[in-house]
């Protein structure tokens, strides 16, 4: 029987957590979740900028930035002078540069193809030519004036490219900012109030207020009509979920699917809560061909792809069980399918990063700690076996393998990755530097698990809401590829967390602009949650699932609709 080459992991798949409701669990669910958010426009105003040093003048220099890159009056930027070389000891290569922090400096004006800055912090020697990046790798202290460390969590979380102080180190001033003493030395203060958000520099002079506005609470944005989906990306088929095409239809809920092509027929796995179903669609039919039920708890992503690059696919079935995730491997053989191993006990997720089609880039995840999102390593599959790669994986701290993407999305020859955090936004980030935050929830899932914190008396019951596969594709042939989403409006509070109810959603996807990313509608509303989403040559198949999430009932339709 095959093995795993995990010796180190064996421990995990022993761990096993009770649940159980408390009163104070009880009450959280009927409460809302009422701090605000961070402001839509701090979150365009911080979106990372990278130039270069142009001229220098004592502290007076010149930058290689304009207000068409996002700058503004009152931005800071980190200077990095290029350090060492590393070079490859086989190859004789240059691996990386390693970057030296110079200095800080702030935006004084803003030009036609430049601005003016000067040095606020820092004595090294400042040249031409030195990298400047606009919000990183500051020393940040976050003052709270309004009670709330939710919102200091949403801020270290988005922009993690900073170094935070301590919450409980904001909480001592009772004054205003400009009047704060014995707390000098950091770069940014960033002073949450009831109404609003005040950045100040190392100096405590004010750079921008932005004020919380009642509309950066809403879930999801209004869908437009198809007359406004631009006609060159979506073939317009009017009308709602049912004008679309039918592919398949259940009397159970789909909570996770995926698809491929096998020797030119499609492919399609379909999960419930408790099976896993292979189909080929052939002549406008589908044919059910196995149902796997042999895996531990209940299913929460599956992949169809060639995991060893041999000709023949695998189904990789991603499990929950009394907290601890599991990966299940399976090989199709004609329309017959085996388990290759036993169940190990970690997530497998797997990523097409070089663009082929080819999901190659496979990543495996630990449930661990307090956050349920634990260590991540890069690993290969070869005769049913998981291997360590020893490479780093190409993702940022906190990364949650499960809904995420790692892909070049400009073309430029470097990774993006994103993934939605805890509170429902997807955060985008370049190998470990954020580069945006959605300002508001995105995404939804039918599926959560029950995870449970802290130890004795003091444990929690948390439900963590497992979001399906981000897809990545070219849509306008721009060579700049956007991230195709599902977008599922929650139809009101849910008596049991652990269940969302949903009374519409969308096909949506994120598209890159100057200063950030911007949310757009391909379908109209869909009367029912949409779930998964997957790309079969030049269509778009995803599932409307519609019943009870609460008892595992409803009705599930595989839809599609293509791409020009």
């Amino acid at each position: 029987m095959p093995v795993y080459c995990f010796p180190e992991l064996k421990g995990y798949g022993m761990k096993k957590i009770f649940m159980q409701m408390t009163l104070s669990v009880f009450f959280f669910l009927f409460s809302t979740n009422s701090f605000a958010e961070i402001p839509s426009k701090l979150l365009q105003d911080m979106f990372p900028s990278k130039g270069f040093i142009v001229n220098v003048k004592n502290d007076a220099l010149l930058i290689d930035l304009d207000s068409r890159k996002g700058v503004k009056e009152g931005d800071i930027f980190t200077i990095f002078s290029p350090g060492e070389t590393i070079t490859h000891p086989v190859t004789k290569k240059a691996v990386a540069v390693l970057e030296e922090k110079v200095g800080v400096i702030k935006v004084m004006t803003v030009k036609d193809g430049y601005s003016t800055a000067k040095r606020i912090s820092g004595t090294k020697e400042i040249k031409e030519g030195f990298k400047i990046e606009k919000f990183s790798e500051l020393k940040v202290l976050y003052l709270d004036y309004a009670d709330n460390p939710k919102l200091y969590d949403e801020f270290r979380m988005t922009f993690q490219n900073m170094e935070w102080e301590t919450y409980e180190k904001g909480l001592k001033p009772k004054t205003a900012p400009s009047q704060i003493t014995g707390l000098k030395g950091y770069d940014l203060y960033v002073a949450a109030e009831k109404d609003k958000i005040t950045l100040y520099d190392n100096q405590l002079d004010r750079i921008k207020e932005y004020p919380f506005a009642e509309a950066e609470t809403k879930i999801v944005q209004k869908a437009p009509h198809y007359e406004e989906t631009p006609a060159e990306k979506i073939v317009k088929l009017k009308g709602a979920a049912e004008r679309y095409k039918k592919l398949f239809s259940i009397n159970k809920m789909i909570r996770c699917m995926d698809g491929r092509k096998i020797r030119g027929v499609p492919y399609y796995i379909l999960a419930t809560d408790e099976e896993v179903m292979l189909y080929k669609y052939e002549n406008g039919q589908m044919k059910n061909l196995s149902v796997i039920r042999d895996f531990e708890g209940e299913p929460v992503a599956i992949f169809l792809e060639d995991l060893d690059n041999d000709g023949s696919y695998e189904i990789v079935v991603n499990s929950y069980n009394n907290g601890t995730g599991y990966t299940s491997i399976y090989s199709i053989n004609g329309e017959k399918v085996g388990k290759v191993s036993p169940s190990l006990p970690f997530f497998t997720a797997l990523y097409d990063t070089d663009g082929d089609g080819i999901r190659e880039t496979k990543l495996i995840q630990l449930i661990e700690g307090e956050n349920f999102w634990g260590r991540i390593e890069k690993v290969s599959f070869r005769n049913g076996v998981f291997r360590k790669t020893g490479e780093d994986a190409p993702v940022p701290p906190n990364f949650h393998i499960l809904g995420g993407f790692i892909a070049d999305i400009d073309g430029d020859g470097s990774l993006e990755s994103g993934y939605y955090s805890p509170s429902g936004k997807i955060l985008i980030f370049r190998g470990d530097k954020h580069l945006w935050t959605s300002s508001g929830i995105l995404g939804g899932s039918v599926i959560s698990v029950p995870y449970r914190t802290g130890k004795g008396e003091f444990h929690q019951t948390i439900y963590v809401i497992i979001n399906q596969p981000l897809v990545v594709m070219d849509i306008n042939g721009d060579k700049i590829s956007e991230i195709l989403m599902v977008k599922s409006e929650a139809g009101g509070y849910n008596i049991i967390s652990s269940y969302t109810n949903y009374s519409g959603g969308y096909v949506s996807y994120l598209e890159k602009g100057e200063t950030g990313f911007r949310v757009n509608n391909i379908t109209e509303k869909i009367d029912a949650a949409v779930q998964n989403m997957v790309l079969m040559d030049k269509e778009i198949i995803f599932t409307k699932v519609d019943g009870s999430s609460s008892a595992g009932k409803g009705e599930s339709h595989l839809l599609s609709f293509p791409i020009k």
